[in-house]
């Protein structure tokens, strides 16, 4: 996993929006991009790149591989505002999660947690958010035992691994997506994401769905809170109505002209190619 990001200034109308993802199907591509609006009207952009897809490494390749995007919106906010500082580089090998809960012995007075228990794709905002969970159920544990006690870090440990497993199920299920990741898969991974699939075409219509995925993504609700019956049928109507938006847009593509791409192509990959989210 590579990321890198630069800060831009930012002006209105250029996203309608407060966020703004563009994110390719991670079957055809291997690339994403955010802009989040920061202090000072500026916007933070951070393109990622995975698998050994090239990084941009200056400011011409980082607009250009903005423009590889399956939505416009980060190359026009690169193209509108002046950039400020460098392009900044992160790199990250892997996604990895310890399961310290299953240690024979632990030492009294001592405990690890936040990265050092699970460490995910950045991408998915979910760290800060995870290590903070952490160390509430840690504190709930001093307060209980005290910060000696024999039984504080195995009580802990346990704790921190129901923390933990939500993020890391997000996270392991969206990187498995892409068939080049390897290591031992979540039960499940693979139906998880196909409902997730109709979750996040449904976003595109649905305000409502967009905004309960994004509390489970920020890790305020569980993710059973998107099987609630009034929020499943939500989700399955507006998944519908956007494939059906999606065929009716190929077939519109199609009759334009030859020079387009084959019938069977388009239909392959019309529900799963360019996917984009404006989350206001």
């Amino acid at each position: 996993m590579a990321y890198r990001t630069r800060v831009v200034e930012r002006h209105d109308g250029t996203i309608d929006g407060s966020v703004a993802v563009a994110i390719d199907d991670p079957r055809q591509g291997h690339r994403m991009g955010v802009a989040l609006p920061v202090e000072h009207d500026r916007w933070i952009v951070t393109l990622g790149s995975f698998h050994g897809d090239p990084a941009p490494t200056d400011p011409a390749s980082f607009e250009d591989a903005a423009r590889t995007l399956p939505a416009p919106e980060l190359a026009a906010v690169l193209a509108c505002g002046d950039a400020q500082g460098t392009v900044q580089r992160y790199r990250m090998p892997t996604s990895r999660r310890r399961h310290v809960e299953r240690a024979g012995r632990v030492a009294p007075g001592f405990v690890v947690l936040g990265d050092a228990v699970c460490s995910v794709n950045p991408v998915y905002g979910q760290g800060m958010t995870s290590a903070a969970l952490q160390a509430l159920a840690l504190g709930e544990c001093v307060g209980r035992f005290g910060p000696a006690s024999d039984r504080l870090p195995a009580t802990f440990y346990r704790r921190a691994a129901r923390v933990v497993d939500v993020p890391w199920r997000i996270a392991a299920g969206g990187d498995f997506a892409d068939p080049r990741t390897s290591g031992a898969k979540p039960v499940g991974t693979d139906l998880t994401n196909r409902f997730l699939e109709r979750v996040f075409r449904a976003c595109h219509s649905s305000p409502a769905v967009a905004r309960q995925t994004q509390r489970v993504q920020n890790l305020l609700d569980p993710p059973s809170s998107l099987l609630r019956p009034d929020r499943l049928l939500r989700i399955l109507l507006a998944d519908r109505r956007a494939r059906a938006a999606e065929r009716r847009s190929a077939v519109g593509a199609l009759s334009r002209g030859p020079a387009l791409a084959p019938p069977e192509s388009v239909d392959r990959h019309a529900a799963e190619l360019h996917r984009r989210m404006v989350l206001r």
